[in-house]
């Protein structure tokens, strides 16, 4: 399990480093912005209230192909249903992501990878006590977006992290906005 973890968490240093570097004319680095809210499902959804988060992510696009590597760093936030507490998410996710629609403004587009993510509980229960607990695993993520204009962008995604006994899943649906990094000097 933590070689597992330690080549998730490698992998996404990975993508962060190449998107970082030095860009040439066709492979652009992007930056963007997002917030929405996030619906937990399964056992996840049976404790957590419909929650909302923010994300930041780097994309790194290949040159001459409609495909991007993109990493993304979020925080989400859910109540806790039926007491006084809350869970809080804070993960980061290695993506890859496919655009179709090459020519057009307004492009559809497919994103999927893998994740870390650092589950925590915090909860009290009047005339017992107030506890927490945090819990770091892997996961998988796919969905699907709409980009508008190249900049602004909606999307929708399947989280699944794989929690010690069970998988705690949910959907963020944000609305976002990408921009691109400052040209670079002997560009």
């Amino acid at each position: 399990m933590r070689s597992t973890r330690l080549l998730a968490g490698l992998a996404f240093v990975a993508l962060l480093g190449m998107a970082a570097a030095p860009a040439h004319a066709q492979t652009p680095i992007k930056f963007g912005v997002s917030g929405g809210v996030a619906l937990p499902l399964g056992d996840f959804g049976d404790a957590a209230k419909l929650g909302f988060l923010g994300q930041g992510h780097v994309t790194l696009k290949l040159a001459n192909a409609p495909i991007s590597l993109r990493g993304d760093g979020f925080f989400q936030r859910h109540s806790i249903d039926g007491a006084d507490g809350n869970f809080q998410i804070i993960g980061g996710t290695a993506n890859v992501v496919y655009e179709f629609g090459a020519a057009s403004p307004t492009k559809v587009y497919v994103i999927g990878g893998l994740g870390y993510y650092s589950v925590k509980v915090d909860i009290t229960i009047p005339g017992i006590g107030s506890g927490s607990a945090t819990e770091s695993d892997i996961g998988v993520n796919g969905g699907a977006g709409i980009k508008f204009a190249g900049r602004l962008f909606v999307e929708g995604r399947f989280h699944n992290v794989f929690s010690e006994g069970s998988s705690t899943t949910f959907v963020p649906v944000v609305v976002g906005v990408s921009f691109s990094a400052p040209d670079q000097p002997g560009r």
